[in-house]
């Protein structure tokens, strides 16, 4: 509205139709005339030729793929760059990854749950070691017992935690209640090539303990420990840098070597703690010597078989008090597992060197680490898995040696999982977005020009131009991100502008009677002008963006100019063929007349003044 009113206020600034004029005129429209006789002479060729380049195109659209990099947004010696290398060359990475626990994480089964989730992270080989709760835990085990991890009972557990407690590291992986937890890792890049398959691993262990966990008496040959272990071995390998193909054998072999031990234990440290300060009843060497000898044969240790070898041995000759003998047998029994299960371990770990020696360079506790779930009496399992399905010595989860254990929570977190979140949607809702735009042109195209082959034919400019830009992006090897996902949009958007204005004209020029070259011509002469002039002017607006400092906006500056210029060719070429091979824009009943275009009918032969003194170009 506004446009036309200033113009109507102004004084024409026309050409005068002299000779010079008319020289003009001739040399703006007979190029244009070639054009058009050529392409119409040529509809084969054009319609094979944007059939390739639609080919191509989708061919090499097959490689885009979707990211969200930030730090890819500023150019190589930027400061954010040189900040962000020096945090992953001195902390591993600069943006933290959560997993986000609610259970009662003083329970040892929670806490073991939380330590194969730290497996979990460290097993994508691309991060620095996680930390969180389960690691401290089995580290203070480690330095108090020698077993580098997780304690069998609550208690144990709060014993260690109490040595750490007030500890402002630990305020940040634990709630004060100790219902929550955090586990964190640095993550170097937001790259989709390391967060995709990191959460598609990590997201299928949490699910299979976000309604629960289930508690079941541990084995040798239990498969769920069978897994555990390949996790676990497999992260010691990576971590030593051990190429090793063959970590379910070396798995196997260690489940038939704790399969087979005897548990044998050690006389020397038992007889050490009957006759030191430490026990609840004091022996003389003598009584210490028997009862010592007696322990040895025991293989199940108890602590009615040991409080009945302390009767046996040392009961005939002396009164013992009832409270003080139980505390002490049971104080034996705990010594008496401690040693056999550290023979288990040496054992164990003997079988791991043999079967990779290079291992001998590694750390004890490392190994150990690995290792110590063969020590676990009870192992968690997830409360989707029915462990007698399993293998499992349990049968059903009606079982009374089955314990479950409420979570409320386990979740992903962190700036990092809103990213790969993010980069997911992009890729889904802009393949949505370009469906349901085309539907909405299709739909507006055929009840404007009252045509549904008309609103078909509208969507080929458009819908190679979005073909060709994609194609551009996999060949050039360019992301799809937050600034090229509108880019689609754009070409919709500029695709349907040009397609609207000329099947408009092409139409209003095939009613008036003529030929399709001479309605092609005249499209050129008039609507095909103002379409180069636009898609020029906004193709070189859009190149300024080169200039910027931010990597994808120098993309989309090339990337949308190059648009302009397919939208426009496609409309100027493609278009005016396949309307003219197809029939579109003719009318309805064959002559022409139709008047179907309402909108854009005006006189067959508008008048015009003999006596008029200028030239319309």
């Amino acid at each position: 509205i506004f446009i036309p009113a200033v113009l109507a206020g102004m004084k024409p600034t026309l050409p005068r139709a002299g000779r010079s004029g008319r020289r003009r005129l001739r040399r703006w429209n007979r190029p244009r005339g070639h054009i058009a006789a050529w392409v119409m002479r040529h509809k084969a060729a054009v319609i094979l030729f944007f059939t390739l380049l639609a080919a191509g195109g989708g061919l090499a659209a097959t490689a885009v793929g979707s990211r969200v990099d930030i730090l890819g947004y500023f150019s190589p010696g930027s400061e954010p760059r040189v900040a962000s290398d020096f945090m992953n060359r001195n902390f591993g990475g600069f943006n933290p990854l959560n997993v986000y626990l609610k259970a009662k994480v003083t329970d040892p089964a929670v806490l073991k749950v939380a330590l194969l989730c730290e497996a979990e992270l460290t097993a994508s080989g691309k991060l620095p070691a996680p930390s969180g709760i389960a690691d401290v835990v089995a580290e203070l085990n480690n330095a108090l017992t020698g077993f580098n991890t997780i304690p069998e009972s609550a208690a144990e557990v709060e014993n260690l935690l109490f040595f750490v407690e007030g500890n402002p590291m630990i305020d940040g992986m634990l709630t004060p209640d100790r219902n929550e937890t955090l586990m964190s890792v640095l993550v170097p890049s937001f790259d989709n090539t390391i967060l995709s398959g990191l959460f598609t691993r990590l997201d299928a262990f949490l699910d299979g303990f976000r309604r629960g966990i289930m508690v079941e008496p541990n084995r040798a040959d239990h498969p769920i420990l069978l897994g555990y272990e390949r996790l676990l071995i497999g992260n010691l390998l990576t971590q030593e840098g051990i190429k090793a193909k063959n970590a379910p054998d070396i798995v196997a072999g260690l489940s038939r070597a704790a399969g087979r031990y005897q548990p044998r234990i050690d006389p020397v440290p038992i007889r050490a703690y009957l006759t030191s300060d430490e026990a609840e009843l004091i022996l003389d060497n003598a009584e210490a010597d028997r009862l010592a000898a007696r322990l040895v044969l025991i293989t199940t240790p108890s602590t009615l078989t040991v409080r009945e070898a302390i009767e046996q041995t040392i009961g005939k000759g002396r009164a013992l008090p009832e409270a003080e003998t139980a505390a002490f047998a049971q104080s034996i029994v705990s010594r008496m597992t401690e040693s056999a299960e550290r023979d288990l371990l040496s054992e164990l770990d003997k079988t791991l060197l043999a079967f990779v020696p290079a291992l001998k360079a590694a750390d004890p506790a490392d190994r150990n680490y690995a290792l110590a779930p063969f020590l676990w009496k009870s192992l968690p399992v997830p409360s989707g898995r029915n462990g007698a399905a399993e293998g499992s010595s349990v049968v059903g989860t009606d079982s009374p040696a089955v314990r479950f254990v409420p979570v409320e929570r386990f979740e992903i977190t962190g700036t990092a999982k809103l990213m790969e979140d993010i980069r997911s949607s992009i890729f889904g809702n802009q393949l949505t977005s370009i469906l349901v735009a085309l539907v909405a042109v299709f739909l507006l195209n055929t009840l404007v020009f009252r045509s549904l082959k008309d609103g078909l034919v509208s969507l080929t400019a458009i819908g190679l131009t979005i073909v060709v830009n994609f194609g551009v992006m996999g060949l050039a090897g360019i992301p799809l991100d937050f600034v090229t996902a509108i880019i689609a949009g754009v070409a919709i958007g500029t695709g349907i502008d040009y397609t609207i204005h000329f099947m408009a004209r092409f139409s209003r020029e095939r009613v008036r009677a003529r030929t399709a070259v001479e309605a092609y011509r005249a499209v050129l002469v008039t609507t095909g002008r103002a379409i180069v002039y636009n898609a020029l002017a906004v193709a070189l607006g859009f190149l300024v963006l080169v200039g910027s400092n931010v990597v994808p906006m120098r993309t989309a500056g090339i990337l949308l100019a190059s648009t302009m210029a397919t939208s426009s060719l496609a409309a100027l070429t493609l278009l005016p063929v396949v309307m003219t091979v197809t029939g579109s824009g003719k009318g309805g009943n064959g002559n022409g007349r139709s008047g179907k275009i309402t909108a854009f009918r005006e006189p067959i032969a508008p008048t015009r003044p003999k006596e008029e003194t200028h030239v319309r170009i």
